[in-house]
């Protein structure tokens, strides 16, 4: 207890109390602070300084002849503590909640990433008086904490994961809450836990030579399952636009006789399986000097896609010469039209280096087999999302092609259901 606090505790009725044990006791005595400043009772008694020990700490002295005083003053004191530490904890939970339910509210308005970020590290340097907040999220293909928000830092450029001496590195992976230091300032680092997962940490630096409290730590942690919950949201608004505007966008671009040239002018047996393969080929352009060159790699990347395609077998929708369309059906099987379409995305994508992601779903042509051609190459689409370089699958795809090695994918906005091929 700082000094102030024992003349804080005397103001009130444990201050009462106090004085009117000093006004009966049979002889002078009187109650100072730990710089010996008069606070109660008898300015002129004199006799044996007694200390006034509460919590464990020295709080003040009784100066009195008799010691038994001293431990009556003691008990009152002890009292009064206890209930102005209940007091407090109270006060600090109601600021709590009422910070969490503010925050809640505010992110519930909060529909992008970068306005969740932002808020909130500016929420909580404000409310915590840290000097500096950051905000990182996981970025499962470089395997690295990437920033997503940062006020009063250095910009940074990433958290490497495999730096297991990194605070961020270490809480990231055991999901728990930590108090440590860089340098004099203490930093308070805390997961962004959200259901079994965990999408990146919080990183809060407070002045150098203050300190942060357990009930700091458990703030921190509070607010970071707050702000985790609100990417989530984020994240799933944003995949749901995204998926829209690429739904239209495929639509718009596929031919409505795709259908009749995969059967040769005639109607799709019912019930046939088809699988569809899709990739963007402007993601294998790599930045170009200008669009016109921009343009030639895409050109160059569609004729080289074409040879590869057809030589497996496949139909190929490619009105606008960017969006690729491939769709696989064999008489024998659902099996066969699988493993062609594999064959044909890894050959682009290994010997020819092709570089924009796959993506290849299976779908069966029952009930509206338009409408079902247009779900698949959706699904084919959304695959391709989470292809980042890579050949990946639906489960469906992955069922009937033998002979290939498949992991589940591991980042992207279809972890589930979607799978890499390996070889």
């Amino acid at each position: 207890m700082r000094r102030t606090d024992l003349r804080r505790m005397l103001r009130g009725s444990a201050g009462d109390a106090v004085r009117a044990l000093l006004d009966t006791h049979g002889s002078p005595a009187r109650v100072a602070d730990t710089d010996g400043r008069h606070l109660a009772g008898d300015s002129a008694a004199a006799g044996s300084a007694h200390p006034l020990e509460v919590g464990g700490e020295v709080v003040g002295s009784l100066v009195a002849d008799d010691p038994a005083l001293a431990t009556a003053l003691v008990a009152i004191l002890a009292v009064e503590a206890e209930k102005r530490a209940l007091a407090d904890e109270t006060l600090g939970r109601y600021k709590e909640l009422t910070l969490l339910y503010d925050m809640s509210e505010q992110f519930a308005r909060l529909l992008d990433l970068d306005s969740v970020g932002r808020h909130a590290v500016e929420q909580c340097r404000r409310h915590l008086r840290a000097e500096a907040a950051d905000l990182f999220v996981l970025n499962a293909a470089r395997d690295a904490l990437e920033p997503l928000a940062q006020v009063g830092t250095e910009e940074s450029t990433g958290l490497d994961l495999d730096a297991s001496n990194e605070v961020c590195a270490r809480v990231f992976y055991s999901g728990h809450a930590e108090i440590t230091s860089d340098g004099d300032a203490p930093v308070l680092c805390a997961p962004l836990r959200h259901g079994e997962s965990v999408l990146g940490v919080l990183r809060i630096t407070h002045r150098r030579g203050a300190e942060w409290s357990a009930g700091d730590l458990k703030l921190v942690t509070a607010l970071a399952a707050n702000v985790a919950s609100a990417l989530h949201k984020a994240r799933l608004h944003t995949e749901q636009v995204h998926a829209m505007a690429l739904r239209h966008q495929v639509q718009r671009h596929t031919s409505p006789d795709l259908l009749e040239a995969v059967f040769d002018g005639d109607t799709a047996p019912s019930g046939a399986e088809i699988a569809v393969l899709f990739s963007d080929l402007r993601a294998s352009a790599g930045n170009g000097d200008s669009p016109e060159a921009v343009l030639q790699r895409v050109d160059q990347a569609v004729a080289q896609a074409l040879a590869i395609l057809v030589e497996h077998g496949a139909v190929v929708d490619l009105p606008l010469g960017e969006m690729l369309v491939a769709v696989f059906w064999d008489p024998e099987g659902f099996g066969q039209a699988a493993q062609r379409a594999i064959a044909a995305a890894t050959t682009l994508e290994g010997g020819a280096g092709l570089g924009a992601g796959i993506g290849i779903a299976g779908g069966a042509l029952d009930d509206d087999p338009a409408e079902r051609l247009d779900g698949t190459i959706n699904a084919a689409a959304r695959l391709h999302e989470s292809a980042d370089g890579r050949v990946v699958v639906d489960a469906r795809i992955r069922q009937a092609a033998d002979g290939w090695r498949f992991e589940p994918c591991v980042n992207g906005p279809l972890p589930e259901g979607c799978f890499e091929v390996r070889g």
